[in-house]
Parts: C-alpha cells; sequence; structure tokens
C-alpha cells in the first residue's frame, strides 16, 4: 500500500493483522519509504521475531507504560 500510494515519508504507522504482522513488515520496501514510529501488535509467539526484524532495521523499542499486545518502535537517528 505504501508504494502503491507512492507514500516517501510516513510518521506513525500501525500493524495489526491478526497474527501477519511480520509479513507485512518484511513487505515494506525500506529504501523506498522512511518511516520514524512503527505500532505493531505482537503476541508470544511473534514478539522475539517482530523485535529482532525492526532491530536490523534500525528501530529500537520504545516502551508504553500501558503497552499490552502493541509495541511501539522509533527510528533511531
Amino acid at each position: 500500500l505504501l508504494s502503491k500510494h507512492s507514500l516517501k515519508e510516513v510518521d506513525y504507522l500501525a500493524i495489526s493483522t491478526e497474527g501477519h504482522e511480520l509479513v507485512v513488515l518484511k513487505s515494506i520496501n525500506w529504501g523506498a519509504v522512511d518511516v520514524q514510529v512503527i505500532e505493531v501488535a505482537v503476541d508470544a509467539h511473534t514478539l522475539v521475531e517482530i523485535d529482532a526484524y525492526l532491530r536490523s532495521k534500525g528501530y529500537t523499542h520504545r516502551p508504553l507504560s500501558a503497552e499490552g499486545r502493541d509495541r511501539v518502535y522509533v527510528k533511531a537517528e
């Protein structure tokens, strides 16, 4: 969707796709779009993989006080 709509910069991206979040993240062309903040739904089965993947793309987890199934990642400067 990002490339379909020619989006080059995204301030905030939320992904909640009932267990398919990593597939969605891996479909992003990271060289074509600059995403500053990502909120992604995770569970016990996907947390480690999603965390490792986003860290490999230069994002850092930012804990929230009321963090539940969603985690927020911020692009490193």
